[in-house]
């Protein structure tokens, strides 16, 4: 059965919502439990709405969710099977958000394997579509970032584990690269396996001559992980499946043209890798960008908008949208339409087939034959 793009892109809502639900349940706060009862309750009533839109149910905008779960079940021979727990779910929900009656641990952790259960095999059952598979990839908001969630999928599918946790690993290096550019946290790219120092004792610094000059090397190298660390925990990311996604994944770091460096190395065991590890460092990529995106401030500027221009250029014919000329085969991060307004990025070579632009707050380049620049206003004219 092949679904409908847009209602496979529905699919994600209750995907997201139901993980939202898991990460309360960990925290143990005084109402996590009820606060991940109400988002497990919104995660199945918005998988309702999907297999009421697939089935072409007619559903009232005002359905109960009782009288919705009723309605979907006449015709998805599944969905009745999980009734009584679903209904159980809702009155939990509803005693929580209005009457402020807590919802147990256990309560709470018994709805989370009912609504997984239900989410599961009704996807299976009635969309042929399994949930645990279901992308939040376009919820990551950064072109390039979701181009290599793509490959790594695409990799993942074709069984090809060892290139999609390459994917993967490129992915997060684009993407924190591109939240170190903006001038909101201590963001910056993964840290390779093994880069920091081994903790050394100050008699081995003394006995190999280093001094202070080797303690002032380890300490700078702590600091700095300690530091990063300390980033990724306050903006919510688990470091216990941080340093798993370090095990399975290579070395990746970024050049200055943002181009990439992969090296496996170490303890790394490319060819051992499954679809599990695949789908786990997928899934930790993505869920790293919507936490970072979730628990900061959105960008209001960043540190490469400074090297950007007041000039703009339209395009005049389709082109492509590439990271650095050079490469070969050039990276692509996508196309840009007839109309499309980019601005320039501040240094520019007239003699360069190329012109460099804004994409995602970072510099990209476009083919000079394909745009023309646009003529600046009066205020633009006076500022410069």
């Amino acid at each position: 059965m092949s679904l409908h793009p847009d209602l496979v892109q529905r699919l994600a809502l209750p995907q997201y919502l139901f993980r939202e639900a898991e990460r309360l349940l960990a925290r143990k706060g005084p109402y996590s439990s009820g606060s991940a009862t109400s988002l497990l309750q919104d995660a199945a009533e918005a998988f309702l709405w999907v297999l009421a839109e697939h089935k072409r149910i007619a559903v009232g905008d005002k359905e109960s969710f009782p009288g919705l779960l009723s309605k979907v079940g006449e015709r998805c021979k599944g969905v009745p099977g999980h009734k009584a727990p679903l209904i159980r779910l809702n009155k939990a929900r509803v005693n929580f958000k209005h009457h402020g009656i807590r919802v147990t641990d256990e309560d709470a952790s018994s709805f989370l394997n009912n609504v997984q259960a239900f989410l599961s095999e009704i996807s299976i059952e009635v969309l042929e579509v399994d949930f645990c598979s279901i992308s939040l990839i376009n919820a990551v908001g950064h072109c390039r970032t979701q181009n290599w969630l793509r490959k790594s999928a695409e990799s993942l599918t074709s069984e090809n584990y060892v290139r999609s946790l390459e994917c993967s690993a490129k992915a997060a290096t684009v993407f924190l690269s591109y939240r170190a550019s903006l001038p909101i946290g201590l963001e910056s790219e993964l840290r390779p396996s093994g880069a920091v120092k081994r903790l050394w004792h100050s008699n081995r610094f003394r006995a190999t001559g280093r001094g202070e000059h080797g303690f002032e090397d380890w300490a700078s190298n702590r600091i700095g992980e300690l530091e990063w660390r300390l980033a990724l925990v306050s903006n919510g990311i688990d470091l216990v499946e941080y340093n798993k996604f370090q095990s399975l994944t290579p070395r990746t770091s970024m050049t200055v043209a943002g181009t990439f460096q992969t090296l496996w190395a170490g303890t790394h065991l490319p060819m051992a890798a499954t679809k599990q590890d695949a789908l786990f460092c997928i899934n930790f990529v993505v869920d790293t960008a919507i936490r970072l995106q979730d628990t900061t401030l959105p960008p209001h500027g960043s540190s490469t908008q400074e090297e950007a221009s007041l000039q703009k250029v339209v395009v005049d014919h389709p082109c492509a949208i590439v990271v650095f000329p050079p490469d070969d085969p050039q990276e692509i991060i996508r196309q840009a339409s007839i109309g499309e307004e980019l601005t320039c990025w501040k240094i520019q070579e007239e003699s360069s087939e190329w012109v460099a632009v804004l994409q995602d707050y970072q510099r990209a380049f476009v083919p000079r034959d394909r745009v023309r620049p646009l003529p600046l206003s009066a205020e633009e004219n006076e500022s410069t």
